[in-house]
């Protein structure tokens, strides 16, 4: 409805501007001005029309998708999607940590063993191997 009359308003500019023009060919040159601003006006409420509206269309869409936004269930939604992405995270550095400390644990497994082995060498220094063949 609000395009029809903001097309009906820029019918209405060029038409005064076309009978501007045949006005002035007719040597009526005070109607002719009359038109002429006529058709200025008319097109410029037509543009004004169209700009309005939008400006309207735009607000309103912007004021859904705050609302949209700020909603109960949306709210809810991101909270959600925080916990899980919280949970994900946790996981991962769970599974790092876990191949972290089982490393160290085998690289103490690995030192206590050498330990281990250097210190029944000390306590047999003087033992010889036995021979089978005597």
């Amino acid at each position: 409805m609000i395009i029809q009359f903001a097309l009906l308003l820029f019918f209405l500019a060029i038409t005064s501007f076309v009978l501007t023009e045949l006005l002035d060919e007719l040597m009526l040159s005070m109607l002719a001005e009359y038109t002429a601003q006529f058709g200025s006006v008319a097109l410029l409420s037509g543009f004004l029309v169209l700009l309005v509206t939008y400006l309207i269309l735009i607000t309103k869409s912007i004021v859904v998708a705050l609302c949209h936004y700020f909603s109960a269930q949306q709210r809810m939604d991101r909270k959600l999607l925080f916990f899980n992405k919280h949970i994900i995270t946790l996981n991962r550095l769970f599974y790092f940590k876990r191949k972290r400390l089982l490393y160290a644990f085998e690289q103490e497994r690995k030192n206590i063993c050498l330990m281990d082995n250097d210190k029944a060498i000390k306590v047999n220094p003087s033992d010889k191997p036995i021979n089978k063949s005597n």
